[in-house]
Formats: structure tokens, sequence, C-alpha cells
């Protein structure tokens, strides 16, 4: 993952800023019964969204308010970059990475991965 000048990581902030203000940014705590426990960052409209695909699946705000900070930033320029190559294992492994450091940053535990590799639960988020 490239890393940000100063003027490009306060305007990506800056950006967060108003899309938190349109979607506010939550992590949520996804319990799949066989395959274990989860936590991801969205924003709301896509845990309405996973409600309703995975009724049977446990899913819960755990922190509706995330700051807005530099990982944060990094999260969310990981997220752009896996998004454009979702198949791209290296791409995949620093967006685990900046998740787990958001997670642990708010006081959440970390993921050893994403739900998608480790059960049938979840589909991929190319294939979705």
């Amino acid at each position: 993952m490239q890393q940000l000048s100063a003027p490009q990581l306060m305007a990506l902030k800056q950006e967060l800023y108003t899309q938190n203000q349109q979607h506010r940014f939550i992590i949520i705590h996804l319990q799949d019964q066989q395959q274990g426990s989860f936590y991801l960052i969205t924003d709301h409209q896509r845990l309405t969204v996973l409600r309703e695909k995975h009724p049977h699946v446990q899913i819960s705000a755990v922190q509706d308010i995330i700051p807005i900070t530099d990982r944060l930033a990094y999260w969310a320029l990981a997220q752009q970059e896996f998004t454009a190559k979702p198949w791209d294992l290296v791409l995949q492994q620093q967006l685990l990475q900046s998740t787990n450091a958001v997670l642990k940053e708010n006081h959440h535990p970390t993921n050893l991965d994403f739900p998608w590799n480790t059960t049938n639960t979840f589909d991929h988020p190319a294939e979705q």
C-alpha cells in the first residue's frame, strides 16, 4: 500500500469526514454459529443489506461512531485498492492489516482472516 504525504493524508481524512456525515462509519460484529466471529468496518446501509442477506447470522453494530484517524484513512485506501482488484491476495492482506489496525485502535478484537475466506456463509466481495 502506498504511503501518503501529509497533505494527501489530510485530504483523505477530510473526504472521510464528509462521507461519515452522510453514511456514518461503524464497526460491526458478525457471529456465524458454525464458522466463528468477525469484525468489519462498514456503514449503516451495508449493515442493513448484510442483515437482509444473512438472516441466520447475528450481525450487530458494536461501535456506532468511528473517529476519523490516520488508521481509518489507510483502511479506506486499502478498501479502495481491494475493491478495484478483489482477487489480489496482497491487497486482501493489506486490507486485513488495516482493518485490524482500526479495530485495535478502537479496542475491538482483531480478525485472523476475512469471513469469505473461512466460511461458506459470506460471499467474496467480488461475488456480491
